[in-house]
């Protein structure tokens, strides 16, 4: 009599695991094939493609809450990933809490993609709760969400904690001045401490700050240009599209004129007319940072636009100046 024998899953050679592993996708590995046993775990945890697994594109894939919910669950222990794309997917807020608690465990992911979904007040708040003890995440993109102002504020008291983020984009949130004002309190303590040969010294994290199309309105840009008169490493600044006007941009252009570390600034289809070019002529008469400016899709005409070319003259910093009717590139 012939003597049979069977193998079980626990069993199997892991040589067999990787061929199987080989012929599925990037996301049904992480996605599907996660936490099913720890013998699989280690298996996968093993495995080349998922070792050099570094950035993960679940861009336009539909995967809304549950799907997020199964990703979550392979999150929390991957230690390769650094850059996870879940831009237009439906997920809500019940998604982002699993993504949330996941992010606290994690260790590896350095850009978060959220950009077009449903995350609300409450999907901010868990994310918020999530990246205040976080320290590897150092890109945040939430864009195009809705968490309005109260959701702004959550993210703004993580930023008094967070100590690890250098770019956030909160772009067409519905903040409006109440959340700028929040955020700009929020960067202007956003520290860290470093030190430099045998002194202590704090500086701000946050470089690169995306808060375009959010309706923040005049009052909006006097909290932003209190924010640059204090904070010392922002670098780029978006808020394009948020009907700030010639008052506005007074603010802006009157701290302008001290600041020191702005490279990038992005004013474009504000309502600027030809009040606004002159309050801002004087301002890059003397600012000695600001290498790129964005003036489309403002009020002016190309005879304003001309004369306030014609004005930076003595300017030596900039390098290009988009307006309405003009491109201006010094030579």
């Amino acid at each position: 009599m012939s003597k049979s024998s069977t193998t079980s899953f626990h069993t199997l050679p892991v040589e067999l695991f990787y061929r199987i592993l080989d012929h599925q996708s990037e996301y049904t590995i992480v996605f599907s094939m996660r936490n099913i046993c720890r013998r699989f775990n280690r298996i996968i945890d093993s495995y080349d493609r998922y070792q050099t697994l570094t950035t993960l594109n679940l861009a336009y894939t539909r995967i809304e809450d549950q799907g997020v919910q199964y990703l979550a669950d392979g999150l929390k222990d991957n230690k390769t990933l650094r850059e996870l794309n879940l831009n237009e997917n439906k997920i809500g807020d019940e998604g982002i809490q699993c993504l949330a608690n996941a992010l606290k465990n994690n260790t590896s992911l350095t850009i978060l993609g959220l950009v077009y979904n449903y995350i609300g007040c409450k999907g901010a708040q868990y994310l918020a709760g999530a990246l205040e003890g976080n320290q590897s995440l150092t890109i945040l993109q939430l864009g195009c969400n809705k968490i309005g102002y109260e959701g702004a504020q959550y993210i703004a008291n993580m930023l008094k904690e967070n100590t690890t983020l250098t770019g956030l984009e909160l772009e067409s949130n519905e903040i409006k001045d109440e959340g700028a004002r929040f955020l700009a309190d929020a960067l202007k303590t956003n520290t860290v401490s470093v030190k430099f040969s045998y002194s202590l010294s704090r500086i701000h994290t946050i470089m690169k700050f995306n808060l375009g199309a959010n309706r923040i309105k005049v009052r909006g840009a006097q909290y932003l240009a209190d924010l640059l008169s204090k904070n010392t490493t922002l670098i780029e600044l978006e808020i394009w599209g948020n009907e700030i006007g010639n008052d506005g941009v007074q603010y802006i252009a009157d701290t302008l004129s001290n600041n020191r570390t702005l490279t990038h600034l992005d004013l474009g289809r504000n309502s600027i007319g030809e009040q606004g070019l002159l309050s801002l002529a004087p301002a890059l008469q003397s600012n000695t940072t600001l290498i790129e400016l964005n003036l489309r899709q403002n009020c002016t005409t190309t005879q304003g636009e001309q004369y306030f070319m014609d004005t930076l003259g003595n300017n030596r910093t900039l390098k290009a100046l988009w307006l309405q009717y003009h491109l201006y590139r010094p030579k």
